[in-house]
């Protein structure tokens, strides 16, 4: 059976990310985020907030393995860490424009 611990490894490796991208998302140091991946001490409940919100995967997942590990579809994902890397003007030029303009049918794409 799974344990918390396997999930955030699994999560680890689907996000493909390394132990100081780790730490620099969630904010915990080097020694700390060592010890809970190595198992020296305990998750907390704060890193699994703090951890799933960074990356993006379901709460519930980490904690019961029930459901799917990304709280966001593929496209969604994509679509976050493009985001990240605009400023605040940027993104919000970008809300402006999504919300003031139609969808359009999927018979008007080219």
């Amino acid at each position: 059976m799974e344990s918390v611990y396997d999930r955030i490894q699994q999560a680890i490796a689907a996000c493909k990310i390394s132990r100081n991208e780790l730490v620099d998302i969630t904010g915990y140091t080097q020694g700390a985020v060592s010890k809970i991946l190595n198992g020296g001490v305990g998750i907390t409940p704060q890193f699994i907030k703090i951890f799933c919100l960074a990356l993006g995967v379901s709460e519930d997942w980490v904690k019961t393995g029930k459901g799917g590990m990304f709280s966001l579809s593929p496209a969604a994902r994509e679509l976050v860490d493009l985001v990240k890397g605009l400023s605040d003007a940027e993104a919000q030029a970008i809300l402006d424009r999504s919300r003031n303009e139609k969808p359009k049918k999927s018979s008007d794409h080219v």
